[in-house]
């Protein structure tokens, strides 16, 4: 039986997909916003003369005529009203500059927080974040001001995402067969998709799950899930936690390893800040099982697991690591009850990193320094933890600005196990 997990990912798909982006990046890079016009203008001619051919034979085939006459002319005239519109024809280039431009106009804030926290911390090197927080900000707010403009500048950068799009692709078909990441630690540049469709990766699966289930004669979520390469013994493991609803729905990471589970975030809700997406950084390790079953219990999570059969050799890197990251810490102790931010008049409430102590064994810490002394949401984050331990045994660098989202996690250690020969041996699901 087809498991919904997966993807059907193959060399020659990598490949074809790759070529694809390549050649389009490319014709974007030469022609600017008149590739896409041309492309767009061609296929509603197509529409066009398909509604004429309709039109002309429906009298004597039943193919054309399976429209009524009056919807086949219709069709006929606005296919034609709109391949001769230029208003419409630019419309697609426009909304795209907008998209591309509150794009980089969210990447310039990312930056300017992130180099905030380091200044603040103490954090080196930092010039580069204020750097792309100036020229982001400038090309983002020029392209939302300049909504009438040619939009080549914009088209310049997409040729750049597709290019490098399609570079990944390649790269990653031509070695999906090959026995690469097993004994060589490194990590390499990796093009992913933008932040906004990351984003919903992990609502998207645990909404196919949960379709699946409601379809399905009685099959448990693991059932229909749950898969394991042959041989597969795993002994590190990473977690993309996803509620139906709300925050949880973006995406959590962490990681367990020799029976622990290793998280980061922003525990300590009293020192929260930038209505939660700022506080300080909080590192708790936690009783595998008990973990799972608190996640489970107390925020209705869905947990996807992903089995990583690392070497000697990467074990090693890790423990490390890990051991680098502690020695940077100090033992936290939470309070039983969250302050409340009106006194007498809000109603108090246990925080959550004392029901995990209580509930998962779960000891807490805070850091002295580092970029993890202080969680920001959308960069010194739990997945950025995460790949900077696993990323010790050579996992792909997954954005070259640092940003990384649960769901760009998630889609990697997707494609990493459709690879005969990567590191992630096994794909499971705790519900």
């Amino acid at each position: 039986m087809k498991k919904i997990s997966e993807l059907g990912i193959t060399g020659k798909k990598l490949l074809i997909e790759g070529i694809a982006f390549l050649i389009a990046g490319v014709l974007l890079l030469i022609y600017g916003p008149s590739f896409p016009e041309l492309m767009l203008r061609l296929f509603l001619t197509f529409l066009w003369a398909r509604e004429l051919w309709n039109f002309l034979f429906r009298w004597f085939s039943k193919a054309a005529a399976k429209d009524p006459l009056w919807l086949n002319v219709a069709k006929f005239f606005l296919y034609g009203f709109l391949a001769g519109n230029q208003f419409f024809i630019s419309l697609p280039i426009a909304i795209v500059s907008i998209l591309m431009g509150l794009n980089e106009v969210m990447k310039a804030a990312t930056s300017g927080v992130t180099y905030y926290i380091y200044v603040k911390d103490g954090i080196r090197p930092r010039l580069r974040l204020l750097i792309d927080t100036i020229w982001l900000s400038v090309v983002g707010v020029a392209t939302l001001l300049a909504l009438g403009g040619d939009g080549n500048l914009q088209m310049f950068f997409l040729a750049l995402y597709f290019i490098g799009l399609g570079t990944s692709n390649i790269r990653d078909g031509w070695f999906f067969e090959a026995e690469v990441g097993k004994k060589v630690l490194r990590r390499r540049l990796r093009r992913g998709m933008p932040l906004v469709l990351a984003a919903i990766i992990p609502r998207v699966t645990l909404q196919k799950i949960n379709d699946a289930l409601e379809l399905g004669e009685g099959e448990t979520a693991s059932e229909i899930y749950d898969r394991s390469k042959e041989n597969a013994e795993p002994n590190l493991e990473m977690f993309i936690h996803v509620t139906k609803d709300g925050f949880g729905a973006i995406g959590h990471v962490d990681l367990c390893y020799k029976g622990r589970i290793i998280s980061f975030g922003n525990y300590d809700t009293n020192s929260e800040r930038l209505f939660g997406a700022m506080g300080d950084g909080v590192l708790f390790s936690a009783d595998r099982e008990k973990y799972i079953e608190f996640c489970k219990r107390e925020n209705h999570k869905t947990l996807l697991g992903y089995g990583l059969a690392l070497s000697p050799e990467q074990l090693a890197a890790v423990d490390k690591e890990i051991a680098k990251l502690m020695s940077l810490t100090v033992p936290w102790d939470p309070p039983q009850m969250v302050k409340p931010k009106h006194p007498g008049i809000d109603k108090e409430e246990p925080m959550y990193a004392y029901k995990l102590k209580q509930e998962a064994d779960a000891l807490l810490y805070k850091f002295t320094s580092s970029k993890f002394k202080t969680y920001f949401v959308m960069s010194t984050n739990c997945v950025l933890l995460a790949d900077t331990i696993v990323g010790t045994a050579g996992t792909d660098i997954l954005s070259a600005r640092g940003f990384i989202s649960p769901g760009t996690y998630q889609n990697y250690l997707d494609k990493e196990f459709e690879r005969p020969h990567s590191l992630v041996v096994t794909k499971r699901v705790y519900q």
